[in-house]
């Protein structure tokens, strides 16, 4: 795989992808292969000019397993474009409650109510339409993703890399305005009176916020490095 899409980004990510959606439905697992195909499916219709950005949205259930999925946007925020941003925010978002159906554990806000154990679904196509994909559907939690979304949009507009005094206020309010906003989101998912615990929240508003400070600070200096030798 890493050969092939070293060689063609494009054809190589998509080859495995399909072939990784197939071995699954040809080896009994019909219901994980729905639910791999509606996540990876996305992923070149909203990047298509940004090959190289296409696995990226692993780094966000990959955070939620260390408790730290709130840090992704930060990550997804220092794409080149407003729309690569925005789409790398939603398919984090999207990525991690997909993954915290499968793992069945917690990596934000743990699994839609209503699901089903792994157990109970992957064989089945309808059964991991009926147990997961419908109960996310229902519960809200694709609202995260658009939440997600703006926020990695908007965050340049907040870390411009001006100072670092300005860098760590702007990613400061921005981290908090994330975090808040998603543990608001999340609680209306769980419906009036209940909340929910969000896992992480806290510990990955600092790290987005860090993440968005370092970032800026390294471009800034990239360009005082390159109008230097200029």
């Amino acid at each position: 795989v890493g050969v092939a899409v070293a060689l063609a980004p494009r054809l190589g990510w998509l080859a495995a992808a399909g072939a990784c959606v197939i071995w699954l439905a040809g080896s009994g697992h019909a219901g994980l292969a729905l639910l791999a195909g509606v996540a990876l499916l996305p992923v070149p219709v909203l990047l298509a000019r940004a090959a190289a950005l296409w696995s990226l949205s692993a780094a966000a259930p990959a955070l939620g397993f260390i408790g730290l999925a709130c840090a992704f946007p930060a990550i997804a925020g220092q794409a080149s474009t407003v729309v690569r941003r925005a789409a790398l925010g939603a398919l984090g978002a999207a990525w991690v409650v997909l993954a915290e159906s499968v793992a069945h554990q917690r990596l934000l806000a743990g699994p839609a109510a209503g699901s089903a154990p792994r157990a109970g679904w992957e064989a089945s196509a309808s059964s991991a339409l009926d147990h997961v994909l419908s109960p996310i559907g229902s519960s809200g939690l694709l609202g995260v993703c658009l939440l997600w979304a703006v926020a990695a949009a908007v965050l340049p507009w907040f870390v411009r890399g001006a100072t670092l005094a300005a860098d760590a206020a702007g990613a400061t309010v921005w981290a908090a305005a994330l975090a808040g906003g998603t543990k608001a989101m999340l609680d209306a998912c769980a419906g009036p009176g209940t909340g929910t615990h969000a896992r992480g929240l806290v510990g990955g508003a600092v790290l987005a916020a860090a993440v968005a400070v370092a970032a800026a600070a390294a471009r800034t200096a990239a360009r005082g490095g390159d109008e230097s030798l200029a």
